[in-house]
């Protein structure tokens, strides 16, 4: 991701169909700052090919959103709140790392 632009950012977990899932949460860190996404934000698909299924979650960030973060390695977890008869129960992603990129022109463009 180069900081400043307007990335679209796409998870991908293994084995879980979070289509279902009545909440899902997609947080990045980075040197103590977060961001979480929820919602409307969120695209959220699930696909299964060869018996092995996945769960898509695509956002995209605005300029001001990605401009917030620094050059280096940021954090990235997933968490969801599902029903399991008839209890709510929470699920998480383990951390998943990505880099942002330096931009020479640090502000954001009309």
């Amino acid at each position: 991701m180069i900081r400043a632009t307007t990335p679209t950012i796409i998870a991908r977990i293994k084995n879980v169909d979070l289509t279902q899932a009545n909440s899902v949460y997609v947080t990045i860190r980075q040197y103590g700052e977060t961001l979480t996404l929820t919602g409307e934000d969120l695209d959220v698909t699930y696909t299964e090919e060869s018996g092995q299924g996945k769960t898509e979650i695509s956002f995209m960030l605005t300029q001001n959103e990605s401009l917030g973060f620094h050059e280096g390695k940021a954090e990235i977890q997933v968490n969801w709140l599902y029903y399991d008869d008839g209890e709510l129960r929470r699920g998480a992603t383990k951390f998943a790392y990505f880099t942002i990129d330096k931009q020479i022109l640090r502000r954001v463009l009309p």
